[in-house]
């Protein structure tokens, strides 16, 4: 079933559906041997209750297929995790307040480590092509943070660290979630400890033996706002 599923996560990662030679060449098939994995595929998910119809239709009767003047694979009506991601971010962001943070929460209930790590062996050569996990864990880390930074301002510091470590799981070489956690830590009383935490894990930390990277901006404008790491005259 793994090899079916990395159909169905193809497919539903295609915007526009993609025609058969597409999903071949992906995966590496003759065009006849996509097609009957795809057809496999097909009744594995069964019927749309919506239209009645399979929820991936004929590729010749297919709304990609109509919009692009060419037989489209596509898988209509299909909520995956990335989906609902979405949809609750973009809810949480127009409702703003404690619903919105609600809504926040509730996508990082989703995030179960880094995106696309549950793959097949051998599998999901077509993910290089794309910039899908750099936008997943973009995502996850923008969420995390403004959770956290919501957090910290009402003392919820529970809840903040929480955050902080759902983006650590997502992005475990993410500088932001790092900080967010430095500043759980002050808030509870240790500077000291905050400070040797963002010395250890942000501004020595050496993931390959090529050195400590270099900080962003961003985390450097962090460090000055929150006045880490100076020194005194």
């Amino acid at each position: 079933m793994t090899y079916y599923t990395e159909i169905v996560a193809f497919l539903a990662t295609r915007e526009h559906g993609a025609q058969s030679e597409q999903l071949a060449d992906a995966f590496n098939l003759q065009v006849a041997t996509g097609r009957r994995a795809v057809n496999v595929a097909r009744d594995w998910l069964g019927v749309n209750p919506r239209t009645g119809q399979m929820h991936r239709p004929d590729a010749r009767r297919s709304k990609s297929s109509y919009a692009r003047g060419v037989a489209v694979y596509e898988i209509e009506d299909l909520l995956v995790d990335a989906d609902l991601f979405k949809r609750l971010h973009l809810r949480g962001q127009a409702r703003g307040g404690d619903e919105g943070i609600a809504d926040l929460q509730a996508v990082l209930s989703l995030v179960r480590g880094e995106p696309f790590t549950q793959r097949r062996e051998g599998g999901y050569e077509w993910l290089v092509d794309t910039p899908l996990q750099h936008y997943r864990v973009a995502g996850i880390t923008t969420v995390a943070h403004t959770v956290a930074d919501w957090a910290l301002e009402r003392g919820e510091l529970n809840r903040a660290e929480s955050a902080a470590l759902t983006a650590l799981l997502a992005a475990p070489y993410e500088e932001v979630p790092r900080l967010d956690l430095a500043a759980v830590m002050q808030a509870r009383g240790s500077k000291e400890i905050a400070e040797r935490y963002l010395r250890d894990e942000v501004c020595n930390r050496d993931d390959d033996g090529a050195g400590p990277p270099e900080l962003s901006e961003r985390t450097l404008q962090i460090l000055r706002r929150r006045q880490w790491l100076t020194h005194p005259n």
